[in-house]
Formats: C-alpha cells, structure tokens, sequence
C-alpha cells in the first residue's frame, strides 16, 4: 500500500511526503501494472515536477535500496535512462539524473 501512495505523492510533487514514505520503506523499484516504476513517474513529468523531487527519490533510494535502478523497462519498452536520454537531447535534462 505504501507503493501507492509513493505513486500518489510522486505525481502531486509532495516531496515531504514522497521523504516520508521512502524512509517508512515504501520501495521505488516496485512497478505498477504497466511495468512504471517511480523514477518512470518522475522523468515523465520532470517539466511539470521540480528537479528536487528526482533528487530525494534518487538520493533517499541510493541509502536504503543501493542505487535505484534506471534501466527496468515498463509495458511498452520504455526505460528510465532511455526517457532521461531523451530529454536530454530537447534540453529538458534532469541534471539531478545524471550525477548520482
């Protein structure tokens, strides 16, 4: 349950909450039914979401779960890195992705 609702504070940019939830141990490498995990959630909406928002998720994971990983694919291929690639190349990079 406390997945869900990672997904939940992910998508409103709660980032008190989504500190909260990670630290109570809610996973971020868990995926929804689509295969979207929320670092997924993240670079989809990194020009609407703040960059922090990328950072507490990669930082606070890097603690409890060893480096997030960025390459799990959800239902349509897409991954992490591919989207984070992506953007960098319309300069939308969240700079935040690739220094950690």
């Amino acid at each position: 349950m406390a997945g869900h609702r990672l997904y939940l504070a992910l998508h409103r940019d709660m980032r008190q909450m989504v500190k909260f939830l990670l630290m109570a141990g809610a996973d971020p490498s868990i995926a929804c039914g689509k295969g979207v995990t929320p670092l997924h959630v993240v670079l989809r909406q990194v020009s609407r979401l703040s960059s922090s928002l990328a950072t507490i998720l990669l930082q606070l994971s890097h603690e409890r779960y060893r480096p997030l990983q960025i390459n799990p694919q959800d239902k349509l291929g897409n991954t992490p890195l591919h989207m984070a690639i992506f953007m960098a190349r319309n300069n939308k990079k969240p700079d935040c992705f690739f220094y950690h």
